[in-house]
């Protein structure tokens, strides 16, 4: 009988701690909910606090800039034409000569670059999901849509190199919401938790370590941060002539220097990207292929855009093409976007229409490429043939 009494007092005693254990697990989740939110709101404030170093001025200027032009585009009048991407489509696409050349088609439109310096597919797929939000706020279809694609920042090399990380984690940690921060948890809960911390504190993991380090050298970081993380007041904002993106201009003495500097910046792309085997990440190739189809719902036409190579400089290997070709296969069978890739071969650039290894130099070569783009544009869209004079028609 004791052990009866033993045994009911043992279960009666233990349903109280278990309430108890319970009701403490909901207290803790509690307050770690209410650091997520709190922490959430202090990362937005202090996000634009982020100094200029390892590129985050960029994605800063980029962010700032383009969030303030979204309701204007999704309030523009007539037929527009929204181009995404990495620096590739920043300084590749240029919209008043894409505009033009439309023109000359019997196609009015204004068009604007969003692309972004340095930005993985990850990132383009949460700007995307950004832009197509602000549209739908307007009840805004876009006529065309591109998704630039830059295949050196598809692959495991880029995935896993710091440099990358350095200049996302800032945009991803303005754009991300819960599904998609589950969505790196699941991927990565080592990303997952650095994202979160850029997040929270409106630092990356570098600045971090930059500030440990400064503090054990007995520097006063703190009293150095108004100067330092200040934009220069002639840093560029949102070109409104060129409706985003800008020309890049890179003055050489000589073609052996050009090529020397290209060759320099071919072998940093090698180690942080391995830009000439192209070892593609699956991961990568699903962020694009979401990142067209949130395109999609808000744009008639959306086009995959590869563009051109440095065929001089960056010699990719046979093998490398085509695992970029299946992967554009792959995303153009999962997908309603066109492929337009310039990538593999095409004889109207040359050498000296590149800054570096990987982007076109300067006005021209960039407004030669978008005039072609234009037209291939049209050709998909049967928009009919070049009209004899330019003759815009007032948007619709």
């Amino acid at each position: 009988m004791r052990l009866e009494a033993s045994d009911r007092g043992g279960a009666g005693g233990g349903a109280p701690s278990r309430t108890a254990a319970l009701a403490s697990l909901g207290a803790l989740l509690l307050v770690l909910a209410l650091a997520l939110a709190l922490a959430g709101i202090v990362g937005r404030r202090t996000f634009a606090a982020l100094p200029p170093n390892g590129g985050n001025v960029w994605t800063r200027h980029a962010i700032d800039s383009a969030l303030e032009q979204l309701p204007k585009i999704a309030r523009q009048p007539g037929d527009v034409a929204i181009a995404v991407g990495a620096s590739q489509t920043y300084y590749g696409f240029y919209p008043p000569a894409f505009d033009e050349a439309l023109a000359r088609r019997s196609t009015a439109i204004t068009s604007y670059n969003l692309a972004a310096l340095a930005w993985t597919p990850f990132t383009v797929r949460l700007w995307t999901r950004r832009i197509a939000t602000a549209l739908e706020a307007e009840g805004k279809r876009a006529r065309v849509f591109f998704v630039g694609v830059t295949p050196h920042l598809l692959t495991r090399t880029t995935a896993r190199h710091a440099r990358w990380e350095t200049i996302n984690l800032p945009a991803q940690a303005r754009f991300a919401g819960p599904s998609e921060i589950a969505l790196v948890a699941l991927r990565s809960p080592d990303q997952a938790a650095r994202l979160l911390t850029a997040r929270a504190l409106g630092l990356t993991p570098s600045l971090m370590r930059d500030a440990s380090a400064r503090w054990l050298r007995g520097e006063a970081f703190p009293r150095a941060l108004p100067a330092e993380w200040t934009l220069p007041e002639d840093f560029p904002r949102w070109p409104e002539a060129t409706r985003g993106g800008q020309p890049a201009l890179v003055h050489y003495a000589s073609r052996e220097d050009r090529v020397a500097l290209m060759r320099r910046h071919l072998n940093a792309r090698i180690r942080q990207s391995g830009i000439l085997r192209l070892e593609l990440d699956e991961t990568a190739i699903e962020d694009v292929i979401a990142t067209v189809e949130t395109a999609a719902r808000v744009a008639d036409h959306v086009f995959v855009l590869v563009t051109p190579r440095n065929e001089e400089i960056v010699r990719t290997s046979d093998a490398a093409l085509a695992r970029l070709d299946r992967a554009l296969e792959t995303i153009a069978e999962r997908t309603p976007a066109t492929v337009l890739d310039y990538y593999r071969h095409d004889p109207r650039f040359r050498l000296e229409d590149f800054l570096d290894a990987t982007h076109l130099d300067g006005v021209d070569a960039r407004a030669r490429f978008s005039r072609i783009l234009a037209n291939d544009v049209a050709d998909a869209l049967d928009l009919g043939a070049p009209a004899s004079a330019l003759a815009r028609t007032d948007p619709r």
